[in-house]
């Protein structure tokens, strides 16, 4: 079939109260917000609504959700903002309004077969977490491994950078994120473009074909990254544990960086060592922000919305790509911070027991699909310790940690046995280690800070 090119309230008048929708999008961008402003107007209610991330307030999704119109929300990420968390958890709690956390591999994994007609997949992410509570779960070449069913609905909303009038789209950069799985998997797909132009996209061009896409419009909003970047302000123990787990890296590693402390890593990288970012929202090789305003390449955002480059050799993608790079075994190195970490290297990162998120995000498949993962943290929290026996938060993932950096100390996991110091920083005793750690520690290797190498 061939798109058809309409006016918003025209394609608007479709939608009917009880709809499922899947929205594309990672932040603002890549998503439709055209689309859900124009839906929120309308005052469509009862909707599904199927989204990676509504954490933006005032904005897209969130003008829906904060109206009560949608009754059922799954996720990846909330987020921390207040006016978004009161507000899902209020109609939550109030029964108005039910709520699916999913991690964000799986996510666009589950639309991704929803789109291509398969019956699922069995992904190691989630295993032994609540993720996989209620589900199937199959030993695969010695590894548990969990069945997730394939995800579509009535209506999908995507967001183009450009779309000819036969409906092909073409993304930048970021913005294919969720966009080319969402695309394919629904009832009846409908596109918002910055541009749309009458002369056919070039094939090289065509990121989804217009087979695929039902209905065209003129997009009237778009997103906006954080320019400057403005680098988190380290105190002396935060740039000592970054500044640590650079020698942990090696020339050439592929390199997953957590939000926080493992962002900071690669400002401490030595001369003669070259890593390649790999962000989940679809860069390999991510480069620093741009010095000026107008080199800033507005589809090219980090996984905290800052405005960022790309180095010569890299590439942009999209998630289904992205994760399958992350569960694939592709990322040599992840660099995680962590609500709890223990000495089974257990991981917990995604929820705070009687909070609402802030949500699995891309935490899960990273953790489980990474060939080394590392915790960077600080020690404790308000005074309590965060490295312990037992986790007590939900897992992120189930022994997944092989080390552990802070500003006291650098720990092996050694799943089974007590955590091995392998160094202690300047001025931290055996007796102040153990005073701030409930896990067990064996000391018989422990070194001066950053002298037992990697």
């Amino acid at each position: 079939m061939v798109a058809m090119v309409k006016e918003l309230a025209e394609v608007i008048a479709l939608f009917r109260d009880g709809d499922s929708i899947l929205v594309s999008g990672f932040y603002d961008f890549g998503r439709p917000d055209t689309l859900l402003h124009a839906l929120h107007e309308r005052g469509i209610k009862d909707l599904a609504l199927t989204i990676n991330d509504p954490v933006t307030p005032d904005k897209g999704p969130n003008l829906l959700i904060a109206a009560g119109q949608v009754r059922r929300l799954a996720l990846s990420f909330l987020g921390t903002n207040p006016k978004v968390v009161d507000r899902v958890k209020e109609l939550a709690d109030a029964g108005r309004m039910a709520v699916e956390f999913i991690p964000q591999g799986t996510l666009i994994e589950r639309i991704r077969a929803g789109g291509y007609g398969l019956g699922g997949f069995f992904t190691r992410t989630g295993a032994g977490t609540e993720a996989a509570k209620g589900k199937e779960s199959r030993v695969i070449d010695g590894k548990e491994y969990v069945l997730e069913k394939p995800l579509r609905a009535k209506y999908a909303l995507v967001k183009a950078w450009k779309a000819d009038t036969l409906g092909n789209l073409h993304f930048r950069g970021i913005e294919r994120n969720f966009n080319i799985a969402v695309a394919r998997a629904a009832d009846i797909t409908i596109a918002e473009a910055e541009v749309i132009q009458k002369a056919p996209l070039d094939p090289e061009e065509v990121h989804v074909p217009h087979c695929f896409v039902d209905y065209v419009v003129q997009a009237a909003v778009c997103a906006e990254g954080i320019w400057p970047q403005h680098a988190e302000e380290l105190d002396e123990a935060a740039g000592r544990i970054a500044a640590r787990a650079t020698m942990e890296l090696r020339d050439g590693d592929v390199v997953n960086l957590g939000v926080g402390i493992p962002t900071q890593v690669v400002g401490f990288l030595p001369k003669g060592i070259r890593v390649w970012v790999q962000s989940e929202n679809g860069i390999l090789g991510m480069g620093p922000p741009p010095k000026r305003r107008e080199d800033i390449d507005h589809g090219l955002i980090d996984a905290g919305r800052h405005y960022v480059s790309v180095q010569a050799g890299g590439s942009v993608f999209d998630s289904a790509d992205s994760f399958g790079m992350i569960r694939g075994g592709h990322v040599d190195v992840t660099i995680l911070g962590a609500l709890q970490v223990d000495q089974e290297g257990n991981l917990a990162s995604w929820s705070i027991p009687g909070r609402l998120g802030p949500g699995m995000g891309g935490a899960m498949d990273l953790a489980a699909g990474a060939k080394r993962l590392i915790v960077t943290m600080r020690h404790t929290l308000k005074g309590a310790p965060k490295i312990l026996r037992r986790c007590t938060y939900p897992l992120t993932a189930v022994r997944a940690a092989s080390l552990i950096i802070t500003e006291m100390a650098v720990l092996e996991v050694r799943p089974g046995k007590p955590l091995l110091v392998r160094e202690l920083a300047q001025g931290v005793t055996q007796e102040q280690l153990t005073a701030v750690t409930e896990a067990k520690l064996d000391f018989s290797s422990a070194r001066p800070w950053g002298l037992s190498g990697k």
